[in-house]
Order: C-alpha cells, then structure tokens, then sequence
C-alpha cells in the first residue's frame, strides 16, 4: 500500500472504519434475509444471534447520531432564531437483551383502545384518559 494512503487511512481513522462496519451490518442484514426467505425456523438461534447484532448496530449509530445532534447546541446561548425541538427526553441507551418488556400487541391494550383512533391520532390514550 503507498505510504499517501496509510497516512490518508492513519489521519481519517473513524471514517475508514465506519465505512467497513457499514458493509459489515449490509451482509448481516442481507443474511437476515436470507434466513427469512428459506425458513429461520430451523435455526432460530443463529436467526436471533444476527438479529440481537444488527439491532446493536444500528443502535450503536442511532446513538451516536443523537450525541452529534446534541453536541451542536451543547454550547450555545440558547437564542437559535426558531424553534428547536432537541429532543432531550428520548432515552439515549443500549437495547436490554435481558429485559422482557411487557407485550403491547391490540389484545394487550387497554379497555376503550380505538386502533383506528390512535393510528390517525399516532397517540395510544385511552378514551379514559
């Protein structure tokens, strides 16, 4: 490799390898896909294993984004000329694999939930409340 590219490499480290992991996470999602197309079923660990991977991934980036998007305002006075929605209440952290969260499927909704209602609204209240 010419010394112009080792030092082009060494100078924009993050970049070069952000690039690689991006191919990394394609052939994963690609493999997923695969899988679905000929039936995970008879190896849904491996299903579940690429899975947890890709997820991690993305969040991983989803992630970092939200820090660089904070990292702009991080040091401003506050006056941007508009309104800004930062977006500082969303939960900035990993998926819990060992979590099981509880199951939000319409059987599990509570009483008086209008599927209908709450997709056009993009809300989940009940009419209770």
């Amino acid at each position: 490799m010419p010394e112009y590219l080792r030092i082009d490499i060494r100078s924009n480290k993050r970049a070069f390898e952000s690039g690689y992991s991006i191919l990394c996470l394609n052939r994963i999602i690609d493999h997923l896909g695969l899988l679905l197309e000929n039936g995970y079923t008879t190896d849904a660990q491996e299903y579940n294993q690429y899975f947890k991977f890709a997820v991690d991934e993305l969040d991983k980036q989803y992630l970092q984004m939200r820090a660089a998007r904070k990292a702009l305002f991080e040091h401003d006075i506050g006056d941007w000329g508009c309104e800004l929605d930062l977006q500082l209440s969303l939960a900035d952290e990993m998926i819990d694999w060992t979590v099981n969260e509880p199951k939000m499927t319409p059987q599990n909704m509570p009483e008086g939930w209008d599927p209908a209602q709450n997709q056009q609204d993009g809300g989940w209240e009940t009419d209770d409340s």
